[in-house]
């Protein structure tokens, strides 16, 4: 239940990111926060609900799904430091 909620979320982070809901612009850099003040916080909100999606979904599809929101929504946040959680976390938790 956890898991598709988490998968849930990371879907409307994308659908916000799509719509152009929750940009900001700090100096020239249009940058993706999705409703929080910083960046950083989007950036592991996506990580911690890719830890919950891919540990109680048993679907490969679904999984290889919640890796690829997670990772574009980090990558679009321009948070260096979470992108080798990106490749990381599947690892740890497969």
């Amino acid at each position: 239940m956890i898991a598709m909620i988490s998968l849930l979320a990371l879907a409307a982070f994308s659908v916000a990111s799509i719509t152009g809901y929750g940009y900001q612009t700090w100096g020239r850099v249009h940058t993706f926060s999705g409703g929080y003040f910083f960046k950083t916080d989007m950036a592991l909100s996506a990580l911690i609900l890719l830890c919950l999606a891919l540990v109680g979904l048993r679907s490969k599809a679904l999984s290889l799904a919640a890796v690829s929101m997670a990772g574009y929504l980090t990558l679009l946040t321009n948070t260096r430091i979470a992108i080798p959680l990106i490749l990381a976390i599947p690892l740890l938790t497969g």
